[in-house]
């Protein structure tokens, strides 16, 4: 007979240490060090935060010119942990350990050391925001929450093949940047202080000080990771961990899942004051679905993941990976099975059970019909990849044809061809409106946007790929909020220009924007002014009209579009709420020629500045210079180089391209393209920078093409 929870529980409260609960946190750290000093050959920038184990700092590495973050351990930390054993040589050993590990999901660590009494550790700078604050600006949508909870898992799950556990998952401890890159930070340090081996303690009582439920103890808050031998935090820790065994893998995947749990549902799996409560609560497996739609399969993964036996959980995190994309292997199999299937049969065999398939009912074929006509009718109106500001829940073209691709059935594979086909032709769509702005002055990043939603339907697309510094990982993000419908309030009143930059005829299209103008004053005036701008040169240009080209479908009525399709803009940089600082500085419709001594004047200025580390100041002066030449190669240098000290990639690659189109030749500006295509994991982009570098005689080329090697294992 298996074991009852109580029994589970007492047994988990019979091998508890005392110490676990009530050894007190080491107070905030009241020396830290001051902007300005130096951690080995870091420079300090700002004390950012402190926890359990000591402070973290921004900081800047001169030697190869980039932001780090520095981890130093406190000294008393070490102080109260020398009867476990040296915690410096543990630390430094694991955090060595760490470095080796190369994964994009998992934070990156450069260097490790001593100073004065401390251990430090130097790691990657990651911007974002934790998965918390994330979950809640996407309105805890099942989906993205899950698609970002694999990247981490990817990451949890390479650290393991590697032999590192990362002991204190959760949600404080994965960031989600602006471009929705994940990274898990933290991996494997609080394991560092663990104790491996102490005096048996004496066994607590449910009335010991260790179980008092006060505030200064509950379990619902608490990290405990300062002089205890019991590191982690409470809420995400497997009931094994409470006996005093090892953190492992499988301790892993609970933590895993309890995040999982308390991001879709906004609130923690297992509410418990004391960790006899806790573990009884884990082994009743009463969890409470209520508060959000999730599929059944997604809740069944998640309690085996909470299982109170390490043996109930799955096998490694690979398989827990695996089963949490059920719903993208269905599909996949299916085809599989009959590919594997259809050889080992004759094809006699093969064609009888074919002719034997039922046909499409009219009610399949109806449903077909109505999401090709909602789909076109979606993007007239120019609801391509994001739904109206008004209505942010109304279904989009790109949503459609999910929709359409999703049925199952006789009718399947008609509905794969039709939504192959509207694919295709809402691609071409976008393609006519980017083609369109291109080349006008103020029409680039527009026509960026146009390029991006067009590969959200095609992401194959030579053309539109070639034409947008749009990363992988960064269109991913996007197809999955285009998916989810999980746009910001800002990104949506960002599409809207766009909309009227599609319209097919010049009268509409500046009577649309002179309506747009008069009720918006949200937009930038620069941004406002490019908009004016290019209805203005419209009539000049007379381009081809951008009406959607409908190939032929069987049963398919198009209705007529009343817009002309309108794709949303790319979540980094949205001509309509981006500071001003941070758009393209472009001369206006009646600008004179260009002003090349001002320019040269302010270029010099911004350099000056940004050398002294005044970049509100830098972006001023740069983009003044660009008013008056916009190919001045010193101002679109700076502002490339400005933006990727914000750690902005994508605007720093596209004043990159804008600069070395006017200087090819440029081996700064190489460098310095191939550095932010690495940020943006668009290697081969990087490779062929740095080579192009290279060829031109840089000596710094050929160490970045060797590093870029060794990250990707070659």
């Amino acid at each position: 007979m298996p074991p009852t929870a109580d029994a589970i529980a007492e047994n988990l409260l019979d091998n508890l240490p005392t110490v676990a609960l009530s050894a007190p946190q080491p107070a905030v750290h009241s020396e830290t060090l001051a902007p300005g000093s130096h951690v080995g050959r870091y420079l300090i920038v700002e004390h950012v935060g402190a926890g359990g184990l000591g402070d973290v700092y921004k900081a800047y590495d001169p030697e190869l010119d980039r932001r780090v973050a520095i981890k130093v351990l406190r000294s008393e930390v070490v102080a109260a942990n020398q009867k476990l054993g040296d915690p410096t040589d543990r630390l430094l050993r694991e955090a060595q350990a760490l470095a080796k590990l190369r994964h994009p999901n998992v934070v990156t660590i450069h260097d490790v050391g001593t100073v004065h009494d401390d251990v430090f550790i130097a790691m990657e700078f990651a911007e974002g925001r934790t998965l918390l604050p994330w979950a809640r600006a996407h309105g805890h949508q099942w989906s993205a929450i899950r698609d970002v909870l694999v990247r981490a898992g990817e990451g949890l799950a390479a650290a393991h093949a590697a032999g590192l556990v990362h002991r204190d998952f959760k949600p404080a401890n994965v960031v989600v940047g602006d471009d929705r890159h994940v990274t898990v930070l933290d991996f494997g340090l609080a394991r560092a202080v663990e104790g491996t081996g102490t005096a048996p303690a004496p066994k607590p009582t449910l009335s010991s000080p260790s179980f008092v439920a006060d505030p200064a103890s509950s379990l619902l808050t608490r990290e405990v990771t300062g002089n205890s031998l019991l590191l982690g935090t409470p809420p995400y820790m497997a009931p094994e961990l409470y006996s005093a065994s090892p953190a492992s893998e499988s301790t892993d995947q609970f933590a895993y899942c309890a995040t999982l749990y308390r991001l879709l549902f906004n609130r923690l799996p297992f509410v418990a004051e004391t960790s006899a409560e806790f573990c009884t609560l884990v082994a009743e497996a009463k969890l409470d679905w209520s508060g959000n739609k999730i599929p059944g399969w997604l809740a069944r993964v998640i309690a085996k993941g909470l299982s109170a036996r390490p043996q109930d959980r799955f096998g490694d995190m690979r398989l827990l990976l695996d089963a949490l994309q059920t719903d993208r292997r269905r599909r996949r199999k299916r085809w599989l099975a009959l590919s594997i299937l259809i050889p080992l049969a004759t094809v006699a065999t093969a064609a009888t059970a074919w002719a034997l398939r039922p046909p499409p009912t009219a009610a399949e074929l109806a449903a077909t019909d109505t999401l090709v006509v909602a789909a076109r009718a979606a993007a007239a109106r120019g609801f391509y990849v994001h739904p109206s500001a008004d209505a942010p829940q109304e279904p989009t073209a790109f949503s459609r044809i999910v929709e359409l691709e999703a049925l199952e059935g006789a009718v399947e594979r008609e509905a794969d061809a039709l939504a192959s086909e509207l694919r295709e032709e809402f691609a071409t769509a976008l393609i006519r409106l980017g083609d369109r702005y291109y080349d006008r002055d103020g029409g680039a990043p527009f026509a960026a946007d146009f390029y991006a939603a067009a590969l959200v339907f095609v992401p194959t697309n030579a053309h539109a790929s070639g034409r947008v510094a749009l990363s992988q990982s960064q269109l991913a993000a996007l197809a999955e909020q285009a998916q989810a419908q999980s746009f910001s309030k800002r990104e949506l009143a960002a599409a809207e220009p766009l909309a009227i930059l599609a319209t097919a005829e010049e009268p509409a299209r500046a009577e649309k924007l002179a309506r747009f103008l008069e009720r918006d004053d949200a937009t930038p005036t620069r941004t406002r002014t490019m908009l004016a701008g290019l209805v203005r040169t419209g009539a000049q240009a007379s381009p081809p009209p951008a009406q959607p080209v409908h190939p032929t479908a069987p049963s398919r009525p198009s209705p007529a579009p009343e817009v002309a399709p309108t794709p949303d803009v790319v979540p980094e940089s949205p001509p309509s709420v981006v500071p001003t600082d941070a758009v393209p500085s472009l001369p206006s419709p009646t600008a004179s020629k260009p002003d090349t001594a001002r320019a040269a004047s302010e270029a010099a200025a911004g350099t000056q500045a940004l050398r002294q580390g005044d970049l509100t100041a830098a972006a001023k002066h740069f983009h003044r210079a660009l008013e008056s030449n916009r190919k001045n190669v010193a101002a679109l240098r700076g502002l490339a180089e400005l933006h990727y000290e914000r750690g902005e990639y994508g605007k720093a690659l596209r004043f990159g391209r804008r600069g070395r189109a006017v200087a090819p030749r440029s081996k700064r500006l190489l460098l310095l393209i191939g550095d932010a295509c690495v940020k943006t994991l668009d290697y081969s982009a990087a490779r062929k920078a740095y080579q192009s570098a290279a060829s031109l005689g840089s000596t710094e080329a050929p160490r970045r093409l060797e590093r870029l090697s060794a990250k990707l294992g070659q």
